[in-house]
């Protein structure tokens, strides 16, 4: 087998090539030519004594190829989401700062999004708020010491000495990592690493073939079918029966107590998501006796 990059290949490059492989008992060629069109195929590829198997074309426009030299480490970039910080939260001050604030505020649903940016501003106030920014994982200071030493110097010594204490240390947390897992009982830690390590088989998604504009029209054009008068009556008689037998109130209509207010926030959970006012449920939970009442 023989392998060949020509650049611009020509009539007499082609008869050359024949003696050379004919000479050296060349049994298959693989020639890298870049400048040969699907249809001058059969010309430009006739090589005496040899069949053209199969040829691939690729785009004119070349991409580019980006060597890194030197050493490679691993940066994890991550999403700039604000966040807040609660292991490090004043939570005295925070409710004493809403405890203070609360009575300018009438309890009346039309103020909640003034109650909402109270528990915001008390929490910027006494909850550092930021971002994770980007990090390397297992970095040391010994690391740090290593990276100054390469920079300076440019030694490959230094350079595989900090690559080396690198994976080391990421060898080290992944077996600490392996053992503190726990699979005898539902884990959210040992699925989430079962369910990332699983993403190289990745779940492919049905092909559909309705598209959503294909039922918008459906829905337009038979959005005015004719009309059943018996169906309409009978749909109407039995609202009314209904809307008749409804009660003016329900125990779902009624004020709720604070033992009821109490309750619910001591089953909810700390350090979940915030919901769809942007609170989280530990603002919930330090909460003092004005705000609850």
């Amino acid at each position: 087998i023989c392998q060949l990059n020509v650049e611009g290949l020509s009539r007499a490059k082609c008869n050359y090539l024949s003696k050379l492989l004919t000479n050296n008992t060349i049994d298959v060629l693989a020639l890298q030519e870049t400048h040969v069109s699907s249809d001058d195929q059969a010309r430009r590829y006739k090589i005496n004594g040899y069949k053209l198997a199969s040829s691939l074309q690729h785009p004119n426009q070349h991409k580019p190829v980006i060597i890194h030299v030197g050493i490679e480490i691993p940066v994890m970039v991550v999403k700039r989401v604000p966040r807040w910080n609660l292991g490090k939260a004043a939570w005295d001050s925070f409710e004493a700062k809403v405890e203070k604030t609360i009575s300018r505020i009438p309890p009346t649903p039309k103020n909640y999004d003034r109650f909402v940016a109270l528990l915001i501003s008390a929490g910027k106030n006494n909850i550092p708020c930021g971002h994770r920014k980007g990090y390397i994982p297992c970095w040391t200071p010994n690391c740090e010491n290593l990276l100054r030493q390469y920079e300076q110097s440019e030694d490959p010594a230094a350079a595989s000495a900090l690559l080396d204490t690198l994976g080391a240390a990421r060898h080290q947390r992944w077996i600490e990592c392996m053992e503190s897992l726990d699979f005898t009982h539902s884990s959210r830690r040992a699925w989430g690493l079962l369910r990332k390590l699983g993403a190289a088989n990745p779940v492919v998604a049905p092909d559909v073939k309705v598209k959503p504009n294909t039922i918008a029209a459906y829905l337009v054009a038979n959005s005015k079918g004719p009309l059943n008068k018996q169906y309409k009556q009978e749909v109407k008689r039995q609202l009314r029966k209904v809307m008749t037998a409804c009660p003016e109130s329900s125990a779902l209509s009624t004020h709720f107590s604070s033992e009821e207010l109490a309750t619910a926030l001591t089953a909810t959970k700390k350090g979940k998501a915030t919901g769809k006012d942007g609170i989280p449920p530990d603002f919930l939970h330090h909460l003092g006796p004005r705000v609850r009442k």
